[in-house]
């Protein structure tokens, strides 16, 4: 394993990329998500960093996985348009709005407007899987919440 650099600027590239940061895949296929991918931009190669902040970018309707975990994140919109999923209610988000999700609090992010929606997500480097939320709970979601139309799983 390369050892971690003591420090280390990471260039940014046109249009949110940044240089020697490749463009993953959001999540396996099947995992409830459209048009979206993650970049991460810190904590990847710095395996002494207790957190890392990775870039989402969501085009074309896209959206994120209903989903949730026992890890806290903190989010910062720094582009485009969204809504947000967030406790049974619907958020929508511009560029730097800040969001804050908790413990085991369901969530799911939504791309609107013109151009991509992205945003940088910020999390501790060790954390657990996301938990996928099932079918009969998204359907319970939908039917029992005003914001339930919006749900995708």
């Amino acid at each position: 394993m390369t050892p971690s650099p003591s420090s280390s600027v990471i260039k940014s590239k046109s249009d949110f990329r940044w240089q020697d940061v490749p463009t993953l895949v959001y999540k396996p296929t099947g995992s409830g998500f459209k048009n979206i991918v993650r970049r991460v931009v810190l904590g990847h190669r710095e395996s002494d960093l207790p957190f890392q902040v990775r870039y989402f970018e969501m085009k074309n309707g896209g959206y994120s996985s209903l989903e949730c975990h026992r890890h806290r994140h903190a989010v910062v919109v720094i582009r485009g348009r969204g809504k947000l999923f967030l406790k049974n209610k619907v958020h929508a988000l511009r560029p730097f709005d800040a969001v804050y999700i908790g413990k085991n609090v369901i969530h799911q992010f939504h791309q609107t407007g013109n151009e991509p929606f992205g945003f940088l997500c910020m999390v501790t480097a060790r954390r657990d899987r996301p938990k996928l939320v099932s079918p009969s709970k998204a359907e319970k979601l939908r039917r029992r919440t005003k914001a339930g139309k919006f749900v995708r799983a």
